[in-house]
């Protein structure tokens, strides 16, 4: 419930409230790891949202910690795809950097597309995207696209 009401203060641009529903969920003792892993993501992405980006990594590397690789590299996906906002254009690079660093090398390819965009991001010519296959490319642009788009509270995509 806790994490529910959290994303409804995301589309209500409450982040204060966003972030302490699931600081009551990562703080709760007994609650089951799937939940404190969402939360951690979710908590993370309402950081990165508000610009406190260490925050945002310090969430993911703790979230890093508790689940399995091949979930973990699904939940990379979704944490970088929240991310994908105007102010952090700047600072997703590294961010990318960050999460890469805390999955095994054998699923850190499933960030190839998140890491074409990010070297754009750094200047790198669109011709590199440009070359990949349709489905690739097409996440590419439209993960690109986020970073130009104006950002509402109401258009946030839900926590991974």
């Amino acid at each position: 419930a806790l994490i529910n009401r959290g994303l409804t203060y995301r589309q209500a641009g409450d982040s204060a409230a966003e972030i302490a529903d699931y600081t009551r969920v990562i703080d709760m003792p007994d609650a089951p790891v799937e939940q404190r892993a969402k939360a951690l993501v979710n908590r993370g992405v309402a950081r990165g949202l508000a610009r406190e980006t260490a925050g945002a990594i310090g969430d993911w590397r703790e979230r890093s910690l508790i689940s399995t690789s091949v979930d973990l590299a699904r939940s990379a996906t979704g944490f970088l795809r929240n991310l994908a906002q105007p102010t952090l254009r700047n600072q997703w690079p590294a961010i990318l950097d960050a999460v890469m660093a805390t999955l095994p090398e054998d699923r850190r390819d499933i960030l190839f597309p998140l890491k074409l965009v990010a070297d754009r991001l750094s200047g790198a010519p669109e011709a590199d995207i440009d070359r990949q296959t349709p489905e690739i490319r097409d996440f590419a642009f439209e993960v690109l696209a986020a970073f130009d788009a104006p950002a509402t509270p109401a258009s946030r995509r839900p926590g991974a």
